[in-house]
């Protein structure tokens, strides 16, 4: 398991600092936390799996034009929606489509279109309750703790050197923080090769230190 200790404990070795003197913990967590989140935008421009969740049935009551408080609080962006009627059997999961808009129609026994815009899977509603299944790209937990987990393996190789980068502006770490990154995605994008892969909108620059 990779630890907010083990990174942190990299990015001391690369800034001579093993004991700390210098670069306490209260300095470089911090640090940690915005390379934590930097890998995150990253993977999730993959589709690396990690980032990837499904949630259990949710119940879209009749006329509702959002999943309201059953919306993940972890979502970055949906990746598919599917519905049914309510109590139907598994197999009877109807995949919905996605536009840019809803269209101007008039409500009808099932939801058919969702768009994804102000940061919320929308509907026209429906005249009646339905349940719908979300696929959606996730955040993962930013550790606070020097036990907390990464949540990916081999995330302290990036998060180490891209902390003593952040701390220090030097490019050699922060060379070697994108050399870790690229490995790190070429690994795990390996074995998905040739499947589809859903892009963000918008590409994460902030890799480096601004300022």
């Amino acid at each position: 398991m990779a630890t907010l200790s083990i990174a942190v404990g990299m990015a001391r070795t690369l800034l001579n600092d093993d004991v700390g003197n210098k670069w306490p913990d209260a300095l470089l967590i911090p640090k940690a936390q915005v390379a934590h989140r930097q890998l995150q935008s990253e993977l999730a421009l993959s589709s690396i799996p990690v980032t990837k969740e499904q949630t259990t049935t949710l119940t879209v009551t009749a006329g509702a034009v959002n999943l309201g408080l059953s919306q993940p609080t972890d979502m970055i962006e949906p990746i598919e929606l599917k519905e049914r009627d309510v109590g139907a059997s598994d197999d009877s999961w109807v995949p919905m489509s996605e536009v840019q808009f809803l269209p101007s129609i008039v409500k009808d026994t099932t939801l058919v279109y969702w768009a994804w815009y102000a940061q919320k899977v929308n509907f026209v509603g429906a005249t009646t309750n339905r349940q719908v299944f979300l696929r959606y790209l996730k955040t993962l937990t930013v550790p606070t703790a020097m036990g907390d987990d990464l949540g990916f393996p081999m995330a302290e190789n990036f998060i180490g050197p891209q902390i003593a980068y952040i701390a220090t502006g030097d490019v050699r770490f922060g060379d070697a923080a994108q050399t870790a990154l690229s490995n790190l995605i070429r690994t795990h994008v390996k074995g998905m090769q040739g499947m589809p892969r859903r892009r963000l909108p918008y590409r994460f620059r902030g890799l480096r230190r601004v300022g």
